[in-house]
């Protein structure tokens, strides 16, 4: 993997293994192994070619969820997958009444990072999982240096180009267009990546915690998470 083919590789990830994989398939085995296979009653999945990621919509909370997915046809896009069955999780699981049914984007995009790095744990031989862990080094550099120019931005705002540059400069240069037109999320939302950085920290201390406490017994992740992490806390 490197910074020029970085798009090109992500789709080319694991490809070879994960070619006959159905997407329903796979939702239906990581809901098994967790024990949420309940949750997913009121879940509806559109599989297209079209999307670049995934998407979640909640329409009535906690009633009627649907879910957009690409085909799971590599690596990344079963990280994308299970990203989106963290923000379904935490939607179903929002019992709060009138504007508690609101959320924060950092506890939505938490548990969708927490759900994204249990499920591929739990559903990849070690060869799989040593590229994946490449994968995400990788993405998180690339989101803590959105992070420093979210802050920085906040704290000079009147620098934004400036910041940008010098920021997102150290990757790529910013002048190429061919490459930062894929990475338009982040160029056009400056200031919401954070959220996947407290989202990554967070989730390595609680995949620790849950492995410290009960082992390879997914289910009682499952059972800890539904329970504790997706908990709506205002």
């Amino acid at each position: 993997m490197n910074w020029l083919t970085w798009f090109r590789d992500l789709g080319q990830l694991g490809a070879n293994t994960m070619e006959a994989a159905s997407t329903h398939n796979l939702v239906g085995l990581f809901l098994d192994k967790m024990g949420w296979s309940e949750y997913a009653r009121n879940w509806t999945f559109k599989i297209m070619e079209q999307p670049i990621g995934g998407w979640v919509c909640p329409v009535s909370v906690p009633d009627d969820i649907r879910i957009l997915l690409k085909p799971t046809t590599n690596l990344n896009q079963l990280a994308i997958l299970l990203h989106e069955l963290g923000h379904a999780m935490y939607h179903t699981l929002n019992t709060a009444s009138g504007l508690g049914k609101l959320w924060t984007d950092v506890e939505n995009e938490t548990s969708a990072i927490i759900t994204e790095h249990i499920g591929l744990e739990i559903m990849l031989t070690s060869q799989e999982l040593a590229l994946v862990r490449e994968l995400r080094l990788l993405e998180t550099v690339r989101c803590a240096i959105s992070f420093q120019f979210e802050d920085d931005l906040n704290q000079q705002p009147e620098c934004a180009e400036a910041l940008y540059h010098h920021h997102y400069g150290r990757l790529l240069p910013v002048e190429d267009p061919t490459v930062w037109a894929l990475d338009s999320f982040r160029s056009i939302d400056p200031v919401y990546i954070h959220n996947y950085v407290l989202g990554a920290i967070t989730a390595e201390h609680v995949l620790a915690d849950l492995r410290k406490q009960f082992g390879e017994d997914y289910l009682a992740w499952g059972a800890q998470l539904s329970k504790w992490r997706f908990v709506h806390t205002r």
